[in-house]
């Protein structure tokens, strides 16, 4: 028999035709069995994203991309997910393919309070806009939490710290929502530093190695499997 004949056979022939095969062989052919077989889940990317069930209540209905209305989940806004564990698919849905505002949403605005020279006391509203958004490919607003997320840092930060030594909780772009739009902009802006920091930095490479782990076929289950069984 050619090489190339073997190297066609599937795994499932490999521990099917022997009969010295052990239960937990068996339990792996199982399991990686049912991995080959899944096909429930529609790619994180590109502008369509199937609804997926929910991991908080499934009795609320699950939209993708529209605004939330009451009741209503938006299951790739980054801010229905934080401090929850989330699996790949959501993790990557909420990477690649995140809910943006649709033509036409308002966006919030915060307000400061500020006294004039005259003593007169006066409301200024600092408006968050779409360019604002979109100056950054990490920044995603989230209408669930009504403010700004770093994507990579609310996902793979968590863990960290920051400030002097690194012993200070991360906040907000992280953990919480910027909703403080006084002062996005400018070299010493709420966006410019974050992208300076240490962890933003460490946070993007470790999401940018979970997307490329995540769509590499080398690396599934199955064909680490199949590759060990040809090797032997």
């Amino acid at each position: 028999m050619s090489q190339k004949r073997v190297n066609s056979r599937t795994i499932n022939s490999f521990f099917s035709t022997s009969a010295k095969k052990s239960t937990g062989a068996q339990s792996v052919l199982e399991s990686t069995s049912t991995i080959e077989t899944d096909t429930s889940f529609p790619l994180c990317s590109g502008t369509h994203v199937e609804p997926i069930p929910s991991q908080t209540d499934s009795v609320l209905p699950l939209s993708v991309d529209t605004p939330p209305q009451t009741g209503s989940i938006l299951m790739n806004d980054i801010g229905t997910h934080l401090g929850k564990t989330i699996d790949g698919f959501t993790k990557c849905l909420l990477l690649e393919n995140p809910w943006q505002p649709p033509p036409g949403y308002e966006l919030p605005f915060s307000v400061q309070n500020m006294t004039s020279k005259n003593g007169e006391a006066r409301t200024i509203k600092q408006y968050l806009s779409k360019q604002h958004i979109d100056s950054f490919p990490w920044l995603v607003y989230s209408a669930v939490k009504k403010g700004l997320f770093c994507k990579y840092c609310a996902l793979f930060a968590q863990h960290r710290k920051g400030g002097h030594n690194k012993g200070m909780a991360l906040g907000k772009l992280v953990t919480e929502p910027l909703t403080n739009f006084k002062k996005l902009k400018g070299k010493e802006g709420d966006l410019e530093v974050h992208a300076r920091l240490v962890y933003h930095q460490e946070s993007v490479t470790e999401g940018k190695a979970f997307l490329k782990t995540y769509h590499s076929p080398d690396n599934e289950i199955v064909n680490q499997i199949n590759s060990h069984v040809f090797r032997r």
